[in-house]
């Protein structure tokens, strides 16, 4: 019996900074060319990524697959929650069908929002459509 075929596996962790303006973000150094990328935002307003006393904070998920728009019209897709850790709570969320990134503070208040442009021989580049200045 002949050995199963397998295919290479490439992956990549790291990590880039939001622009503070809206318009394209080429992210390279990546090594490869990609065919999905998985995105993770997590954020506090104490500045770290957990606040145990109070459990405030935001976090987002998104992924992109393709950079043209799939027979089901979208190019990524996107999960945001946030919490301000008060007994009388502001939580929330929100899906993006679209997006790859959508980033929001507690409260909701988008702080970015970008999708995929296009996979790269050596990276991806975003368009971001919203930011803020953090």
């Amino acid at each position: 019996m002949a050995p199963e075929a397998s295919a290479q596996v490439n992956f990549r962790t790291g990590s880039f900074n939001k622009p503070t303006a809206t318009g394209n973000q080429s992210i390279t150094g990546v090594g490869f060319q990609p065919k999905a990328i998985i995105f993770f935002h997590a954020s506090t307003t104490n500045g770290g990524l957990g606040n145990s006393a109070k459990g405030e904070g935001a976090f987002s998920i998104g992924f992109a697959a393709s950079s043209s728009a799939s027979t089901k019209g979208d190019t990524g897709r996107s999960l945001t929650t946030w919490s301000d850790g008060a007994g009388t709570s502001n939580t929330g969320g929100g899906v993006s069908k679209g997006d790859a990134i959508v980033m929001t503070g507690i409260g909701g208040a988008v702080r970015g929002q970008a999708t995929l442009v296009s996979f790269n021989s050596d990276g991806f580049t975003l368009t971001w459509s919203a930011v803020n200045s953090v």
